[in-house]
C-alpha cells in the first residue's frame, strides 16, 4: 500500500480516462516520451551532456518485444542504483500469453516513470514531466524504438558499464526457460556445452544468439505462431555487449509465444541472477548450450 502511495505521488499517475478500454500504441508511445524527459532531467543534473544515438530499426516489433524492452530498462536503472548505493529491486515478471495487449506494455511504462520518480527523489531532482500529447496513429514499432532510445540513455548514465556477467545473467534467463519447456515436454536433457571458444568477441556471442533464435522459430512454425523477421534488427559492425543482451531479451519474448502454447501460463521466467567471474567466452558457450538444448526439441 505504501509503494502504490509512493507511486501516485511522484508519477502523478491517476486511473486513466481509458479504464475498461483498449489502449493504444499512441497513448503508450505518449508515456514513452514522458519517460525519455524524464531521463533528461537525471542527465541534465548530473551534468551528463553526451546522448547515445539509436539508430531506429523497420523490424516488426510487437506489444511483447517492447515488454521485454522495459524490462531491460528497469534492469538499467536497478544498475544505476547500485552505483549509487541504494537498495536495488527485482524487475517485475510477465506470465506466457500469445499476444500482449498494448496496456501491459503502458503499465511497464508505469513501474519506469515510478523507478524514476524514485530515483529523482533521492538525487533531490525537482520537476517533473506532465502527460504528453497523444499522437494518433503510432505502432507498436514506434513505441519500441522509443524504449531502445530512453535504454541508450541509460547507458550513457551508466557510462555503458555492462560486462560479461550481465550478459550471461540474461542468457541464463533464456536457458531456465528452455529448462521449464524440457521438463514440460519430458524431454531428457542431454545436451552437453560445447568447448569455449578462446578470445571469444561480442560479435560471436550474437552470431550465436541468433542460431538461437532460428532454433526457436523453428518450433514456433512448429505450434503454427506467426514468425517476426529479425533481419532488419541484424547488426554487423560496430557490435558491444548491449546488441547481445538486446537480441537475447527479444528472443526471451518470443519464447514465451512457445511456452503459452504448451498452457505453460503460470511458468514465468526466473529473474536475472549476476554471476561472478563471468567472461564472453561462457556467455558464447552458454548461448551454444541453449541452442543444442532446443535442438532436443524435434517436435512440440
Amino acid at each position: 500500500m505504501f509503494r502504490l502511495c509512493i507511486f501516485l505521488v511522484l508519477v502523478g499517475w491517476s486511473l486513466p480516462s481509458w479504464a475498461g478500454a483498449e489502449v493504444t500504441p499512441s497513448e503508450v508511445f505518449a508515456e514513452a516520451v514522458r519517460i525519455e524527459k524524464e531521463v533528461n532531467l537525471i542527465k541534465n543534473h548530473l551534468g551528463i551532456t553526451a546522448v547515445k544515438t539509436v539508430v531506429p530499426t523497420r523490424m516488426q516489433f510487437l506489444p511483447r518485444h517492447s515488454w521485454q524492452i522495459g524490462y531491460l530498462i528497469l534492469n538499467q536503472i536497478n544498475f544505476f542504483r547500485q552505483q549509487q548505493g541504494f537498495p536495488i529491486l527485482v524487475p517485475n515478471n510477465l506470465n506466457p500469453v500469445l499476444e500482449l495487449e498494448p496496456v501491459v506494455v503502458y503499465e511497464q511504462t508505469q513501474r519506469i516513470l515510478m523507478e524514476i520518480g524514485l530515483v529523482k527523489k533521492r538525487l533531490g531532482i525537482g520537476g517533473e514531466v506532465p502527460p504528453q500529447e497523444v499522437i494518433p496513429g503510432k505502432k507498436p514499432l514506434d513505441v519500441a524504438n522509443k524504449l531502445l532510445s530512453i535504454s541508450g540513455q541509460w547507458d550513457i548514465i551508466n557510462q555503458g558499464k555492462l560486462t560479461p556477467k550481465d550478459s550471461y545473467a540474461e542468457v541464463k534467463r533464456l536457458s531456465d526457460d528452455v529448462g521449464i519447456i524440457l521438463n514440460h515436454l519430458k524431454i531428457q536433457d542431454t545436451a552437453f556445452p560445447p568447448a569455449q571458444k578462446p578470445d571469444t568477441k561480442p560479435s560471436d556471442s550474437l552470431a550465436s544468439a541468433y542460431v538461437v533464435l532460428t532454433e526457436v522459430q523453428r518450433l514456433q512454425q512448429q505450434a503454427s505462431i506467426p514468425r517476426v523477421d529479425f533481419e532488419p534488427f541484424r547488426k554487423t559492425t560496430e557490435i558491444e555487449a548491449e546488441d547481445v543482451i538486446n537480441l537475447v531479451i527479444l528472443i526471451v519474448a518470443e519464447l514465451q509465444t512457445i511456452k503459452a502454447s504448451l498452457g505453460l501460463f503460470a511458468d514465468l521466467t526466473p529473474p536475472a541472477r549476476r554471476h561472478h567471474d563471468k567472461s564472453p567466452g561462457d556467455v558464447n558457450q552458454l548461448l551454444d548450450y541453449v541452442a543444442n538444448r532446443l535442438r532436443l526439441i524435434h517436435s512440440l
